[in-house]
């Protein structure tokens, strides 16, 4: 069975004998998160652990994180973080914030969100295990599109570990997401989700609330129960651009045009004009916004000849996409920008 299908079970078997539930995110800049519009990640705000099993003597606790959803036009496509709790910090803030996915688009059909705090048996070694996992889970940065093959690995790694270490579930939390408008029961929007080792009788609801991502109970941080509380972020824009498949051929053009080399700052341009045509990382908007972007800047400075751009001087493609593109607002309604556009 794999780790998938064992959260799964287990939140099927467990779901009546725990809490959860959502909350509002008053700062969200989002009602719901739409597709091919909107970008969403997904954070651990905080995580609490109890007594409850002798942790790091017989057994040791690893958050996992498993997103399945559509991307790069292929359904189905898992992106897995794991994330090692240090080592005799039990209780309020073992983790804050930390961060199980990358910023990525919401491109339509189901989303599948699950997470579990796992418990992994074996000696003192296993920690150095899940270290190694969590550090390879972390290589899956943008651009996602070219990172499958290790997401894939991260995945089937952590079924091996989890399998071979006899595993269990301690908590988990498993749930399907749509976009709004359809009338599913759970649209995918911006908000926050607490998943309790408790029931309603022993820890009720209405006196739980979510304030600067920790869990309280009439005013106090929540105790004396195991409990994750996750946050669904929901952005119109990106606020990285760490897409090294678009920004190195535009370097490379910057560079070229410099050294007034026409040519091979053409080839560089219309490089870097492929790679955000056809990049998964971005929203239908955004392609349209990079491209232009990188288009207008190039231009210009061919048109000035390549002066004041001297090694080092060059911008970034964030600052490029900053001063030069058209905002969100302006070409949402505006189709997939076409290749004889890109290429005019």
């Amino acid at each position: 069975m794999t780790i998938w299908q064992s959260i799964s079970t287990w939140f099927e078997k467990n779901a009546s004998h725990m809490q959860h539930l959502p909350f509002p995110d008053p700062n969200a800049s989002l009602a719901s998160i739409e597709p091919n519009v909107h970008y969403f990640r997904l954070w651990l705000c905080e995580l609490f652990l109890t007594q409850s099993r002798n942790w790091f003597r017989d057994c040791y606790p690893s958050v996992s994180s498993q997103v399945q959803l559509k991307f790069a036009n292929q359904d189905g496509i898992t992106f897995t973080r794991v994330a090692a709790p240090p080592k005799n910090q039990l209780g309020p803030g073992v983790y804050r914030n930390y961060q199980l996915t990358e910023l990525m688009p919401f491109n339509g059909g189901t989303l599948d969100l699950q997470t579990a705090l796992l418990a992994l048996r074996g000696d003192s070694s296993m920690l150095n295990a899940i270290k190694v996992l969590e550090g390879f889970s972390q290589l899956v940065t943008a651009p996602l599109g070219q990172v499958l093959a290790i997401a894939n690995q991260v995945t089937t790694g952590l079924d091996q570990m989890f399998g071979g270490t006899d595993g269990q579930v301690h908590l988990g939390f498993h749930q399907s997401y749509v976009a709004s408008g359809g009338g599913g029961a759970n649209p995918l929007k911006p908000g926050y989700i607490a998943v309790i080792a408790a029931t309603d009788a022993g820890n009720p609801p209405a006196e739980l609330s979510v304030q600067d991502d920790q869990l309280f109970r009439n005013g106090a941080n929540l105790t004396g129960f195991d409990y994750m509380l996750f946050r669904i972020e929901g952005r119109a824009e990106r606020d990285d651009w760490r897409l090294k498949n678009i920004a190195e051929p535009l370097d490379k053009a910057l560079e070229a045009l410099a050294e007034g080399d026409a040519k091979k700052a053409d080839a560089c341009q219309k490089a870097a004009i492929t790679a955000a045509l056809l990049s998964p990382d971005l929203v239908r908007a955004d392609r349209r916004r990079v491209v232009e972007a990188i288009n207008e800047e190039l231009n210009v400075l061919q048109k000035q000849g390549g002066h004041g751009f001297a090694r080092g001087q060059r911008r970034t493609l964030a600052q490029i996409v900053k001063s030069r593109a058209r905002t969100v607002e302006a070409v949402a309604a505006l189709p997939e920008i076409t290749s004889a556009e890109a290429f005019a």
